[in-house]
């Protein structure tokens, strides 16, 4: 997190990873479970960082001990995602299962709603997506992406935008 803290710009990320660095270790020291999922989403331009801060939001997790330490960090496109379909995600999150779990970051996640197998890999996503704590292991999703787009997104499944909160 200090290299987050350290980054020009980038203040009301840093204020929501402050709050949940705060959040995480209040319930760590109360014995209290913590959140369901720590799914993020973000959205902006190109060259803002969002791969950047998706990677440092990972190992934030790991050093919190949400995450596994040997936490892999899996990144892939919406196009590659559509690409590969259920079956392809299946065996990467296998991979992941296999050192405890990880971050998948899925950049221009939109892209997901391209065509068919696209949308199929989306709601396979879902479920997925409602517990850290998965058959593949502990699993943080990041979607990224554009604004707009992001928000067309959102619109494929009302659950999406709880299960991927702006951060």
């Amino acid at each position: 997190m200090k290299v987050v803290l350290q980054m020009t710009g980038l203040t009301a990320i840093k204020q929501q990873m402050m709050r949940q660095y705060q959040r995480i270790r209040l319930d760590q020291s109360r014995g209290a479970p913590g959140p369901a999922t720590f799914n993020v989403r973000f959205q902006g331009n190109p060259g803002t960082g969002k791969t950047t801060i998706a990677r440092h939001y990972g190992k934030f997790l790991s050093e919190l001990e949400v995450l596994p330490a040997e936490a892999e960090f899996l990144e892939l496109s919406g196009s590659e995602l559509c690409a590969m379909r259920v079956d392809g995600l299946k065996d990467k999150l296998k991979e992941l299962g296999n050192a405890g779990g990880g971050v998948v970051f899925v950049d221009e996640a939109y892209q997901l709603l391209s065509d068919a197998s696209g949308k199929q890999v989306l709601d396979y996503i879902l479920p997925n997506a409602e517990s850290i704590d998965t058959d593949f292991g502990k699993l943080v999703w990041v979607f990224a992406g554009y604004k707009k787009d992001m928000e067309k997104l959102l619109e494929h499944n009302v659950g999406l935008e709880s299960r991927f909160p702006l951060l």
